[in-house]
């Protein structure tokens, strides 16, 4: 994965149409990393779920956003790192209906992060994790 392939699929992904009519942001990371050739983050966790209802079930059972994020990516091959290439990670963020968003690393100091319609860019996040 370079910076480069990180941006082409990021805008290609977060631009498009979602492919379920809604699109969440750790399918995004799951989709851009997936696509810029890397170990996607989610693994198949993003196939157990089809709506927004189902999704919040599982993050619940599983202690709450924070601890099912965690699992999953760790349970997916991702560990604890500094900020590097293809790096996932979230931030808070009290306009999403989650409290926290997904962010993929395009180099140190660049993240891209899923926005309605669009994406943004972030300096940093609080936590993240590579393969």
């Amino acid at each position: 994965m370079t910076p480069e392939s990180i941006l082409a699929t990021a805008d290609a992904v977060l631009l498009a149409a979602p492919p379920r009519g809604w699109l969440d942001c750790g399918l995004a990371a799951d989709l851009i990393i997936r696509r810029a050739g890397g170990v996607p983050p989610l693994g198949d966790v993003a196939r157990v779920y089809e709506t927004p209802l189902q999704i919040f079930r599982r993050i619940r059972a599983h202690g709450g956003w924070r601890a099912h994020f965690v699992a999953t990516v760790e349970g997916n091959g991702y560990r604890p790192s500094a900020a590097q290439t293809g790096a996932v990670g979230y931030i808070k963020n009290d306009d999403r209906r989650f409290g926290f968003v997904v962010a993929v690393c395009v180099a140190p100091g660049l993240w891209v992060a899923p926005i309605d319609r669009g994406y943004t860019f972030l300096q940093k996040v609080d936590a993240q994790w590579s393969v």
